[in-house]
């Protein structure tokens, strides 16, 4: 049987995957509404364009809460609910992954020409093969092999029994510590990389120049926000070869932790920028525009921040 450690990074590894093609896709629809072809998409195709980019964003907060939830609950401790948080985090988060390949078909369909009962089916059947290949297939395995195969199955991959806080902490040494750390860095810092990638090219099309002067300086200051994400996570790095002379210590421990932790608030209002002007462009209505995209940084901020202080409150309060 795996060590805890061991299923821990399995899974940190596992939400990379997901992190590092969730963003770039993200990217992809951020550009798409600059793009020449998107105003001759329809009105239903555009709206569902900017659905498919708002349940996306969602699991870019779900894949990134379980590094907010390690370093503020568990304090960069290995523990069994952490492994459960975060194989939680991975199976709800495939679920718009799922929408957004369905809709991603559907709409290229739709731009190559495609009748639109032609396009549905295609959308379907895309969102149907992910929902077999990520749920139905590792259920029905579950069954086979006799373990619990139901939706609990997937938010509580060790069994139905809750484990006592008490029970659960493992220690972990220093260099396991960090190693959770700086994974959980390349975990934000690659999309990160390529959001201000998509972000830079942005400025440079044909759409960009025809942006208001105030839509402009909006998407400039996401850019410049997502830029400083992207430096705050590669400064562990320098100051791990600098200051540490690549050793390990208690001082970068908790300055990587600071550092993804600043970086974070950093990238949440870069992306709830930039998904602003997204709204600007394609609805008609700012004030809809601005609750929507004030509702996306409340979910990053609550979700990564408010939740697991409120967590970690509880279980202080519960071992006191």
């Amino acid at each position: 049987m795996a060590k805890l450690a061991d299923k821990v990074e399995n899974a940190l590894n596992e939400a990379r995957i997901l992190l590092l093609g969730g963003q770039v896709l993200i990217g992809f629809y951020f550009r798409a509404f600059f793009e020449t072809g998107f105003p001759r998409l329809t009105p239903l195709a555009q709206h569902l364009e900017v659905a498919s980019l708002g349940v996306m964003l969602l699991a870019l907060g779900l894949l990134i809460w379980p590094a907010a939830y390690h370093r503020i609950i568990e304090g960069g401790n290995i523990t069994v609910a952490l492994h459960r948080a975060t194989s939680a985090a991975l199976a709800i988060a495939l679920l718009p992954f799922m929408a957004s390949v369905a809709s991603f078909g559907y709409l290229a369909c739709m731009r190559a020409g495609l009748p639109q009962p032609a396009s549905t089916t295609i959308g379907v059947a895309l969102g149907l093969l992910c929902l077999y290949c990520w749920y139905g297939l590792e259920l029905a395995v579950r069954r086979k092999n006799s373990k619990a195969s139901g939706p609990h199955a997937l938010l509580h991959p060790g069994g139905h029994q809750m484990p006592n806080p008490q029970e659960e902490h493992q220690a972990s040494g220093l260099t396991n510590r960090i190693k959770q750390v700086l994974i959980e860095c390349r975990m934000v810092l690659p999309g990160a990389q390529a959001l201000l990638g998509f972000q830079f090219i942005t400025v440079f099309m044909q759409r960009f120049d025809d942006l208001p002067q105030s839509l402009k300086e909006l998407h400039i200051a996401s850019l410049l926000l997502v830029a400083i994400c992207t430096v705050l996570l590669i400064t562990p790095a320098a100051y791990h070869r600098i200051v540490e002379g690549g050793e390990d210590s208690e001082r970068f421990h908790a300055f990587a932790s600071h550092m993804l932790l600043a970086s974070m608030v950093f990238l949440a209002l870069g992306v709830s920028g930039d998904f602003l002007l997204i709204l600007l462009v394609a609805l008609s209505s700012s004030t809809l525009a601005a609750a929507l995209a004030a509702a996306l940084l409340a979910f990053f901020m609550l979700l990564w921040f408010g939740s697991t202080s409120w967590i970690r409150a509880r279980r202080n309060a519960a071992l006191s």
